[in-house]
C-alpha cells in the first residue's frame, strides 16, 4: 500500500484504522468496527492501514501501538484513541450536535 498522501483523506467523518494482520486485537476491533460501519454508521468513512505494509503512514501519524484508530471530521483530527467505546462517544456527540 501507498502511504497516505497530505491531501484530503476524508470529506467529513471518517475512521483511519492502524492494524496488522498478525495483530488479535486489531482482529476483533475489525470484527465489531465493520458491521457498525455497514449498518448504524452508514455515513463513516473507513479507512485501514496494515503497518507492516505501510510504515510511512504509522510514523506520520505516530502509531506506537495496535489497533490505533483516529477519528477525522474532514482534515481535523477529533480522537486517538485504541478503544472503540472513545471513538463511538465521539461519534455520537458528533452527530448529535448537527441534529
Amino acid at each position: 500500500m501507498q502511504a497516505l498522501k497530505d491531501a484530503h483523506i476524508f470529506q467529513g467523518l471518517g475512521i483511519l484504522l492502524f492494524s496488522a494482520d498478525w495483530c488479535g486485537p486489531c482482529k476483533s476491533t475489525k470484527a465489531i468496527l465493520k458491521p457498525m460501519l455497514k449498518d448504524e454508521l452508514k455515513d463513516i468513512e473507513y479507512l485501514e492501514i496494515d503497518v507492516d505494509d505501510d510504515p510511512v503512514s504509522a510514523e506520520k501519524y505516530k502509531i506506537r501501538s495496535i489497533p490505533t484508530m483516529i477519528l477525522f471530521d474532514g482534515d481535523n483530527i477529533l480522537k486517538v484513541s485504541n478503544r472503540l467505546e472513545e471513538i463511538f462517544s465521539v461519534i455520537k456527540d458528533k452527530h448529535l450536535e448537527v441534529l
